[in-house]
């Protein structure tokens, strides 16, 4: 099965460089062109089921995707972006927060870790390839509206990292990664 992960579209905190896990912030007008020009995008992919993440920015960007499809979005709480805990809304360039960030086993005071997040992600995976969330076959193409965070975790479960590599890696607003399950 083919694999799409894609990060949401761009909303205000991105813009504003801002630490963004858990709070519900949604898109904003060029978070939705980035959607509806994915979409466009993927119009000829052959994709048959969509999940997302429940979050309004992640949910938005599926749903430019199944419209026209005839799919429903499929939300999935085990796709929700890292809680980031004490430094949510707080400046994603933060010395403190970039040190806590570097320390990837060890959850962030009132968060999680990057190995909470391996474990959750880990689980959708593992129901996805087993068919626990439905029946799909070595051509099919399942899309999946995420979070950068997720998208870090994602990518680092088919390729090796290095630990800067890890703690560096960037998502763009509405790109698509490909991964075979």
């Amino acid at each position: 099965m083919r694999l799409l992960v894609v990060r949401h579209g761009e909303t205000p905190w991105n813009v504003e460089n801002r630490v963004l896990g858990r709070t519900d912030v949604p898109l904003n007008e060029r978070g939705r062109a980035q959607a509806a020009e994915l979409a466009r995008h993927l119009a000829d992919e052959r994709i048959c089921a969509v999940f997302s993440s429940p979050s309004s920015r992640a949910f938005e960007t599926a749903e430019a995707v199944a419209a026209g499809r005839g799919l429903t979005v499929v939300p999935d709480d085990r796709l929700l972006e890292r809680d980031f805990g004490i430094y949510e809304g707080t400046p994603r360039g933060g010395e403190e927060y970039q040190a806590a960030k570097r320390q990837f086993f060890k959850r962030l005071p009132e968060g999680e870790s990057y190995g909470d997040m391996f474990v959750r992600v880990g689980s959708f995976l593992e129901d996805l390839r087993s068919g626990a969330l439905g029946e799909f076959g070595p051509d099919d193409t399942v899309l999946v509206a995420t979070h950068g965070g997720v998208g870090r975790i994602v990518a680092s479960l088919f390729q090796d990292m290095e630990d800067e590599e890890f703690a560096s890696f960037v998502m763009a607003n509405c790109e698509a990664l490909e991964f075979e399950l």
